[in-house]
């Protein structure tokens, strides 16, 4: 396990990558007094030419009651650069594969159409990126 950390609730994470140009340097974590932890089951996206943005929401729903009007709350913004966000990305894709290997296909709802992607891109195109 020398590549995971222990965190605090008994979970693990892989530990932050060390800069090439630093390659003994140690790295110590440290929690900011604003860290709290969230649960989200529902997510959007926000890309302009300079970064990508994650919005983490909740919905407040109870299964089989409908709620109207469907109430959703936004929990957190997590504000990347483009290639900090493929990395997360690269990073998050092997942690899937590797539980899938273990425990099986991990169940998902849709994903969104190309349509809908190819609408995002296009709008970040129209401000003169790309």
């Amino acid at each position: 396990m020398s590549d995971m950390t222990r965190q605090s609730g008994g979970s693990s994470s892989p530990s932050p990558p060390i800069p090439s140009d630093h390659p003994s340097q140690t790295v110590e974590i440290e929690r900011s007094s604003d860290y709290r932890k969230i649960y989200t089951n529902l997510f959007r996206f926000r890309i302009t030419p300079n970064d990508i943005s994650i919005i983490f929401q909740a919905i407040a729903d109870t299964p089989g009651i409908p709620v109207a009007p469907l109430k959703v709350t936004e929990e957190a913004e997590i504000i990347m650069s483009h290639s900090q966000t493929k990395s997360v990305v690269i990073h998050l894709s092997k942690l899937i594969a590797a539980f899938e290997r273990e425990f099986g296909p991990i169940k998902t709802t849709p994903a969104p159409t190309d349509d809908a992607v190819n609408s995002m891109v296009g709008s970040v195109k129209s401000l003169g990126f790309g």
